[in-house]
């Protein structure tokens, strides 16, 4: 999913030297405004038809990390999350994405 975000064109805030970029800055201040806007809002609706096929309880993979003292053994994380959670949160983001459309109002990501 975090590689669908790099087909956002976003900006950087003023206290960067790049203006334009593609997807969030995972450590400083990304706008998402009226520009790219309609990209994420596809991006959600696309998240937001996979889910809704899901089961009621949804188990992802994650990433894979290795276990300290083990000769790079390691495992995938698990990540259980419960579809209509998922569904609203999404559709609460896609509310904010039409007020952006609409104008006069930016989201401000403040990286991870």
């Amino acid at each position: 999913m975090n590689d669908t975000l790099n087909w956002i064109p976003t900006k950087d805030s003023s206290f960067t030297k790049r203006k334009i970029q593609m997807g969030l800055d995972h450590y400083a201040i990304t706008i998402i405004d009226k520009e790219s806007g309609p990209v994420l809002k596809n991006i959600l609706n696309g998240w937001r038809t996979i889910f809704a096929c899901a089961p009621k309880s949804i188990e992802l993979t994650g990433s894979y990390y290795t276990i300290e003292g083990e000769d790079w053994e390691g495992e995938y994380e698990k990540l259980v999350f419960e579809k209509e959670e998922i569904i609203e949160q999404l559709d609460t983001f896609l509310s904010f994405i039409d007020k952006i459309e609409k104008g006069g109002y930016k989201i401000y990501h403040f990286g991870i």
